[in-house]
């Protein structure tokens, strides 16, 4: 890329960037960059030599709301090396906040960025500067090494739009490096981990999140599925090709639906994306050429005809729904418009395809629910603007839906309790909306660190995280992706190795939490004594059969090896004393986990004895290492 393709924004710095270096007290101001409306920028920063113990950077960062970061290290040996130390970190708040990122050797994850030499800041649209590629070859052993590190690359990307950065100053200052983070002074004031479940503090129902999932086969039926989303993503194909009038072919559709209703409770359909031939602009050639895969840029354009779009929509629910009595519940519209590869026209006219959509499925189907976007990314600006029109046009919005492959647990939950408060505050007319994650799981990139990462007790720990996080912010639903479907997909992302048919530890956390389900089960309080960037959980749900409570360790930091606590799990409030049972299971390495050997694939219980209820409380020794996940499971005798 050259600097041909790029705007340049002035600083309000004299210095330029390229000189500028962190001071040992971290006073300096690396960068005010007052940005204008446009669309990715990177920002090189020299660094001073990196002292030895350093494993954390520290900064202040100040930027527009609903800004996404990724953060770089190059290595000094003139041969363009970054490596990745920070990726998609989501900026919810305008306030100047401390960030900490591990930077040590731990984090092994090789990467080649553009030649930033040119300028000192480069902006443009994201596709001309274009994403990271992945380097195939890593010299050495494959690890940063910290000492050799002379610049940090910023890479600002925008959710504010297709792709845009929003408008106002990006601001980095008091950069140091430090050899502890809140996570370890935090660890090293935790002698013994307590976890105090209060039974008699009901937090309402326990809504099974676990046990919604995107897409359903056969190897998924040891898992009850409440939810099933199905991404009929080429239901144009289904609608006339050939004119308004012409043949509906629902056969692939209906193949899909009757399978997961064999299976769900209700089902999620994903309509509307495409737009059929006959709908396309004329105007526009580029309409007939190729996208990707099976689709065409015009099946990702806005029709030219609103109504006739609605009646094709109309048409749509009333086969589903009328013709052949699926009862399906939610019609959610599109998916993923905020990225390029789904949709590929403004936003203006998303929301009056989103409003024909709506009123054409209503129209056949007045009980069913109806909702949107299914956002890539947590795109404030898209969210405003889509409810600002569904408000003052009086269309149904019955839900919210999101996607997310995010890296840190908390995020699944800060991005609602940052959407609900936008609603309460702006939007009171869509407070009662449900909220779903219609798409979640970790990170997709980078796809080989994806692969390994998903097969590990991690991702288990991982889940349950994000398990405990959607769930304190009351998430209606949460369809894990990926199930089934194109292995080259998602061999990476889901329940079970490519084979089909082994499951991974992630796949045992959804049944963990399913085993806590019983008769009017509702959750219940639990308490951990530590500080949340630790990343020890606990869920507890109580039931007329049992109480039960969850316990993990989601470490989101580099993992010092053999980490581990003890302490007690006290549960009081119970419903019933005397004899009791105690069962336990256990995902980790060595449980609940393939690679230990096949015999040990499965959940498994690792213990079961005998324990007194005394007064309505039992004490249980805990013991509890990182990358683990633990249920504790007492009923009467």
């Amino acid at each position: 890329m050259r600097s041909s393709h790029l705007r340049f924004l002035a600083l309000t710095q004299a210095a330029a960037l390229a000189s500028v270096a962190f001071c040992a007290s971290g006073e300096e101001v690396l960068f005010n960059i007052l940005k204008d409306q446009s669309y990715a920028a990177i920002v090189p920063v020299k660094v001073a030599p990196v002292p030895e113990g350093a494993r954390y950077i520290r900064f202040m960062m100040q930027v527009p709301e609903g800004t996404e970061l990724a953060l770089y290290a190059e290595e000094g040996r003139g041969d363009g090396e970054l490596w990745v130390i920070e990726t998609r970190l989501m900026v919810l708040t305008e306030q100047k906040t401390e960030y900490f990122v591990p930077f040590t050797e731990e984090i092994g994850r090789p990467r080649r960025v553009i030649d930033t030499a040119d300028a000192d800041v480069m902006v443009g649209p994201l596709r001309a500067i274009g994403t990271v590629p992945h380097r195939d070859q890593p010299e050495g052993d494959g690890r940063l090494d910290p000492a050799s590190v002379d610049k940090f690359v910023f890479f600002f990307w925008g959710i504010n739009g297709v792709d845009m950065l929003g408008i106002g100053s990006y601001r980095v200052e008091d950069m140091q490096f430090v050899p502890e983070s809140p996570f370890e002074e935090s660890l090293d004031r935790l002698d013994r981990l307590e976890v105090d479940v209060d039974a008699s503090k009901p937090l309402g129902e326990l809504n099974p999140i676990w046990r919604d999932l995107f897409l359903s086969n056969d190897i998924t039926a040891r898992l009850p599925q409440r939810a099933v989303r199905i991404p009929v993503f080429g239901i144009a194909h289904a609608f006339p090709q050939d004119g308004p009038n012409g043949q509906f072919n629902w056969d692939e559709a209906d193949a899909m639906v009757e399978e997961a209703k064999r299976r769900g409770e209700f089902v999620i359909q994903i309509v509307g994306r495409d737009t059929p031939p006959w709908l396309w602009d004329p105007d526009k050639p580029e309409s007939k050429e190729r996208a990707w895969s099976g689709w065409r840029s015009g099946n990702l354009m806005p029709p030219v005809d609103m109504k006739a779009y609605e009646e094709l929509q109309y048409r749509m629910a009333r086969h589903f729904n009328v013709e052949k009595g699926y009862g399906v519940k939610y019609f959610e519209f599109w998916t993923e418009p905020d990225g390029w590869s789904w949709y590929r026209g403004p936003l203006a006219d998303y929301v009056k395809m989103y409003e024909a959509f709506a009123r054409g499925v209503k129209r056949a189907d007045p009980s069913a629910k109806v909702g949107c976007p299914g956002l890539a990314n947590y795109n404030i600006h898209w969210l405003r603007l889509i409810l600002e029109y569904c408000d003052s046009h009086d269309v149904p919005l019955d839900f919210v839906s999101f996607h997310h492959y995010g890296s840190h647990a908390r995020a699944f939950g800060d991005h609602i309790a940052h959407f609900r408060a936008m609603i309460a505050k702006q939007f009171p007319r869509f407070k009662d909306a449900e909220i779903l994650w219609s798409e979640w799981n970790n990170q997709i990139v980078p796809y080989e660190e994806a692969i390994a990462f998903k097969s590990t007790a991690a991702h288990a720990a991982f889940a349950a995280d994000c398990i405990r996080h959607m769930a304190d912010q009351h998430v209606d639903m949460a369809t894990f992706s990926f199930v089934p479907g194109d292995p080259e997909l998602w061999k990476g992302m889901g329940l079970f190795l490519p084979d089909q048919k082994t499951p991974k530890p992630v796949y045992n956390t959804l049944r963990l939490f399913t085993a806590m389900e019983g008769t009017q089960a509702e959750r219940v309080q639990a308490q951990v004594n530590v500080d949340e960037c630790l990343g020890l959980g606990a869920f507890a749900a109580r039931a007329k059969e049992h109480i039960a409570v969850a316990v993990w360790w989601n470490l989101e930091v580099p993992d010092p090896p053999g980490l581990e606590r003890e302490g007690t799990l006290t549960m009081h409030g119970i419903r019933f004393t005397g004899q009791a049972v105690l069962e336990r299971y256990l995902i980790d390495e060595a449980h609940s986990n393939y690679k230990a050997g096949l015999q040990h694939q499965n959940l498994e219980k690792i213990e079961e004895e005998s324990v007194m209820v005394i007064d309505g409380s039992v004490e249980i020794p805990l013991q509890i290492g990182v990358s683990t996940v633990q249920l504790f499971k007492i009923s009467p005798d």
